[in-house]
């Protein structure tokens, strides 16, 4: 005898999504975001990676925005150039409190993962203390230090490379070939500089924690004036 089924019922139930699916559905989520905070559209990415010297479709593109394809290394690599990112922040978002870095592995922040592939912090493992991860680390703080003294050294790392981003920005920019393209740029440095001030914001907060045992404790000359550098930067209109 043959039953009927209903569309509903011939559905079948999706397999559930390994760890190297959800990176590159992670990825391809950060270069949606990149990508329209450029206000770029997917052929214009696409057009750019062609400049590069790397082509991918925009239907492949497309693909990767929406999790429907894995990520190469290599395109990783040339769709950071194309989105004016570095590459660590088109795998992991450093917005985000946690996120799995290793199968199963969410004990470290999008910031922190960031920081663990250029190679500045080593991997936290799972019930592993922040005094011992530092130790590892080469940083010898306690438990209650650990979270303000490491939090403000990697965003005291991080504003150098913010300020290169900036440099490069800026070039572009003076490069631009049209009112459109001089927009494009010009949003991207507006996105870097809020980028770099609200850092500011949250080192001056750990500052303040620090202050609170160690009152003597300050950024050297050279920190500083990259400090002024970026509370000077105005955000950018284009006629």
């Amino acid at each position: 005898m043959l039953c009927y089924m209903s569309p509903h019922q011939r559905t079948r139930t999706p397999k559930s999504e390994t760890w190297a699916e959800r990176i590159s559905s992670q990825i391809g989520g950060n270069v949606r975001r990149a990508r329209n905070r450029l206000s770029i559209s997917e052929q214009q990415l696409s057009e750019r990676l062609t400049r590069i010297g790397h082509p991918i479709a925009r239907p492949t593109i497309n693909q990767i925005e929406n999790g429907q394809r894995s990520v190469a290394l290599a395109e990783v690599l040339v769709l950071a150039e194309a989105l004016e990112i570095p590459p660590g922040e088109l795998v992991f978002n450093p917005s985000l409190r946690k996120v799995e870095v290793l199968p199963g592995n969410f004990e470290m922040s999008g910031d922190e993962a960031v920081e663990w592939l250029a190679g500045y912090l080593p991997i936290k493992q799972p019930g592993q203390s922040r005094a011992q991860w530092l130790e590892n680390a080469g940083e010898n703080h306690t438990d209650e230090e650990a979270t303000e003294w490491t939090v403000l050294g990697r965003y005291e790392r991080r504003l150098y490379q913010v300020i290169r981003e900036l440099e490069q920005a800026q070039r572009l920019l003076l490069n631009a070939r049209d009112k459109t393209e001089r927009a494009h740029r010009a949003n991207n440095i507006n996105y870097i500089t809020k980028r770099a001030k609200g850092m500011l914001a949250y080192m001056n907060r750990q500052l303040r924690i620090i202050h609170e045992t160690n009152p003597d404790y300050t950024f050297d000359d050279e920190t500083l004036a990259l400090i002024q550098r970026i509370e000077d930067l105005p955000n950018l209109t284009v006629p």
